[in-house]
């Protein structure tokens, strides 16, 4: 329930990002300018890194599943479960950033 909670609020934040950055630069007015450059500054950085973490995720679910379907063929074994492998991989990628 943790987790849940938390992936709700961390969900509201993002929507409300700049209401969030206002309140921040409108409750410290001498500041404003610096906070402002520096804002932006945390925005576009943390914008890059979640892109570059979603392009790895899914290229590491690709990777999986193509590996694990070579893996199939060549040793002839079979994962019934090979896309839900994948899946789970991709996911873990992430979670320790998290």
């Amino acid at each position: 329930t943790d987790w849940a909670l938390i992936g709700v609020m961390v969900f509201l934040m993002v929507l409300e990002r700049r209401d969030i950055g206002r309140f921040f630069l409108q409750t410290s007015p001498d500041m404003s300018d610096y906070l402002r450059n520096h804002y932006k500054k945390i925005q576009h950085v943390g914008t890059a890194w979640i892109k570059a973490m979603i392009v790895l995720c899914f290229s590491i679910f690709f990777l999986t599943y193509i590996g694990l379907m070579v893996a199939q063929f060549i040793f002839g074994f079979h994962v019934e479960q090979t896309f839900v492998l994948a899946v789970i991989s991709g996911i873990m990628e992430f979670i320790p950033y998290a």
